[in-house]
């Protein structure tokens, strides 16, 4: 069944990232600035993953925004803790809008963003990592400038693992946004 769901998500991803990925709101205007931020989180038996994210977008055409952040991440795995302090950028990419006569639309979107992030780690020394994130979600509009979304991000790439979509252990995280 993981590997199931891992090709699922990579036909995905591969068909549709074409275009790559989607605006924090699809009300704003090209040239326009959005602020936000996403809370994300992962548990499992073996696995908890915490982030906090401040964004800051740039709606550059429509659907195209590109985004850059600040993250704190917290993982606890049965080798000890890590807390990751980092800078991200990436772009999101709305492929698809329903409501759009409306002022609150819901729209399908495709991430994906790069992490240089300051690792903390407990028992080891600090240590910088690249990380290149994809990842699919929604976003609802809940005012006429005001966003919520919901997405699942996977690591795509990792400088200490190289490709990590063959791990069997390939765990989405999962985060919850808004912009205004």
């Amino acid at each position: 069944m993981k590997h199931l769901m891992r090709y699922i998500a990579i036909g995905i991803l591969t068909i549709t990232f074409t275009v790559f990925a989607s605006p924090l709101s699809a009300q704003q205007s090209q040239g326009q600035f959005s602020y936000g931020g996403a809370f994300g989180f992962t548990f499992n038996r073996d696995y908890i993953y915490l982030q906090i994210a401040p964004q800051v977008g740039y709606h550059i055409v429509d659907p195209l925004t590109l985004y850059f952040g600040i993250s704190y991440e917290f993982f606890q795995q049965d080798k000890g803790n890590n807390n990751t302090i980092g800078a991200l950028v990436g772009f999101r990419y709305e492929f698809v809008t329903f409501g759009q006569s409306s002022d609150y639309s819901t729209g399908l979107l495709l991430t994906t963003g790069y992490n240089i992030n300051y690792v903390i780690p407990n028992f080891t020394s600090n240590y910088l990592q690249n990380v290149w994130k994809l990842g699919l979600g929604i976003r609802q509009s809940v005012s006429e400038s005001a966003s919520i979304y919901l997405t699942a991000t996977w690591d795509f790439w990792n400088q200490d693992l190289g490709w990590v979509w063959k791990a069997d252990d390939w765990v989405p995280q999962v985060s919850v946004g808004f912009s205004f």
